[in-house]
């Protein structure tokens, strides 16, 4: 079938991963020469590549086939890479290009390359940073929410899979705020189109109460939220809902006491706890 408002047909039928294999080596574009693969995920896959006209090494994210023929993940894919751009933050990753292949009709995005690890990597290894050291790193990426969040654009999806610590020049680390793609930004998303009314975007352990119900006006303050979360867990170890599945998750957000940093780690400064148990509000009011 023909996809509607992109003007071409999927041909391919492999799997998405074999897919974006069979495409390394191969040139998108006329520009982009893909290298290789650094990750794959349920809307698309990460390469590195290099630009053939200046020899730059960027990342292209391109769009899986299959995720292709969906006017809504093509939308919020296209969308990313216009939220991102008009924020222009230090601390948010850079997009450099947008196209669509002209031999498949596949969307991509092109973004500076980054070096590092992102914090998921960080706390697999060392469990929970210092205080120090935690906000060093996530300070930052707050900055860039602010940016953000004055575009009118929320993230939603903030998590440590999404905070990167890059090198940057010289030597010195750069935390960049990454992934956009679902991103909530006035003026891009009509009514019936983007965001269906209870449906869940982001990922469960972060998400705001409000997410957890599937509301649909959704603002800047699930970010604050989910940033809590995050630093909840980068300090402690440990995040501050926990459940053995979706509905136990959800109903731990909803209904159960809000644990403080300095009762689950008496080691933390109360001043830092009493900043996380105000993020950490289901009234979004206060």
């Amino acid at each position: 079938a023909r996809v509607v408002g992109l003007g071409f047909s999927p041909t391919s039928p492999m799997d998405p991963l074999e897919a974006a294999y069979a495409r390394v080596g191969t040139t998108l574009a006329d520009k982009y020469r893909l290298v290789r693969v650094l990750g794959s995920g349920g809307m698309g896959t990460v390469f590195e590549a290099v630009n053939t006209w200046t020899e730059r090494r960027v990342a292209v994210k391109l769009l899986h086939a299959t995720v292709n023929a969906d006017r809504e993940a093509a939308a919020r894919f296209q969308r990313e890479a216009r939220a991102t751009t008009k924020i222009g933050h230090p601390n948010i990753v850079d997009i450099i290009d947008m196209g669509q292949a002209p031999s498949d009709g596949a969307l991509y995005i092109v973004q500076e390359y980054l070096v590092g690890s992102n914090l998921r990597e960080l706390l697999d290894q060392r469990i929970r940073l210092p205080v120090r050291e935690a906000l060093e790193l996530l300070v930052p990426v707050m900055a860039a929410l602010v940016a953000a969040h004055r575009q009118g654009i929320v993230h939603r999806d903030l998590k440590p899979e999404n905070i990167f610590q890059a090198q940057g020049h010289g030597g010195r680390m750069v935390p960049k705020l990454i992934d956009f793609g679902i991103a909530k930004m006035q003026g891009y998303e009509p009514a019936g189109q983007l965001t269906v009314a209870g449906a869940l975007l982001g990922t469960p352990y972060y998400m705001s109460p409000e997410q957890a119900q599937g509301l649909k006006d959704i603002d800047a303050l699930t970010d604050v939220w989910a940033m809590g979360v995050v630093l909840f867990e980068t300090l402690s170890g440990v995040t501050p809902f926990e459940g053995d599945n979706y509905n136990a998750l959800f109903s731990q957000i909803l209904t159960a006491p809000i644990p403080r940093l300095d009762q689950v780690d008496p080691s933390q400064p109360s001043a830092l706890a009493d900043v996380l148990a105000f993020a950490l509000q289901r009234d979004r009011a206060a």
